[in-house]
């Protein structure tokens, strides 16, 4: 079987913390985008760790700052002030516009640090001067940290990495709706169709979204 890969381009900046965010980041003292679900228009879906300067702020405390609607702690460390976090939020027009092209492709992480943020994107060869110079209106320092050639994975070529079990897994889990916003079921639904307890079905799911985001990210 001949896989098509096609040749792209993953670029990686650092930009300067927007100001409209200042009230964002004023409050915390580590941000890192984790995981994309959903992104289109103006509203992006994603799973978020924060940690937050002052012990008693708490993740709820964020609804309504800088456009986030729809916030759910996933785990937390109290002991760290830190939180991961599956949350909802929109973007301003003049960011949420860079993404409409769907051969541009955030890719996490997006890591905030010394106020400035550190972000990958994954794009065609030809569409690199275009997203540079759109890039560069958000930010004057805007700094190139590196550019990598990279080689568009082939789904059914990923799947090939899982085991029997993990795809029955997998498949069942779309199917059902588990990665759909809101889930249509949990772990326990999935869990009971295996016969398995959810800490097992947990630890399924963990390999099999490694093998995938790491096949992803080569």
């Amino acid at each position: 079987m001949v896989l098509y890969m096609k040749k792209l381009k993953k670029i990686t900046i650092k930009i300067p913390l927007d100001n409209r965010y200042r009230d964002f980041f004023d409050k915390v003292v580590k941000y890192e985008l984790l995981e994309i679900h959903r992104l289109n228009n103006d509203v992006i879906i994603a799973t978020q760790l924060v940690k937050f300067k002052n012990p008693d702020f708490t993740p709820k405390q964020l609804i309504g700052i800088n456009g986030i609607e729809f916030i759910e702690v996933i785990s937390e460390d109290k002991s760290q002030n830190e939180y991961v976090c599956f949350v909802k939020h929109r973007w301003p027009k003049d960011l949420h516009d860079i993404f409409q092209d769907a051969e541009l492709i955030l890719e996490p992480p997006i890591i905030m640090e010394n106020d400035s943020l550190t972000i990958s994107f994954i794009v065609d060869n030809d569409k690199m001067d275009a997203l540079y110079k759109e890039l560069e209106r958000h930010g004057e320092k805007l700094k190139v940290l590196c550019i990598t050639t990279k080689l568009s994975p082939n789904f059914d070529n990923i799947l090939m990495c899982l085991t029997d079990r993990q795809r029955e897994i997998l498949y069942f889990a779309i199917e059902k709706g588990y990665y759909e916003i809101p889930r249509k079921i949990n772990t326990n639904g999935i869990a009971d169709k295996f016969g398995i307890s959810q800490s097992a079905l947990s630890e399924h799911l963990r390999k099999i979204e490694r093998v995938i985001f790491t096949s992803i990210s080569r």
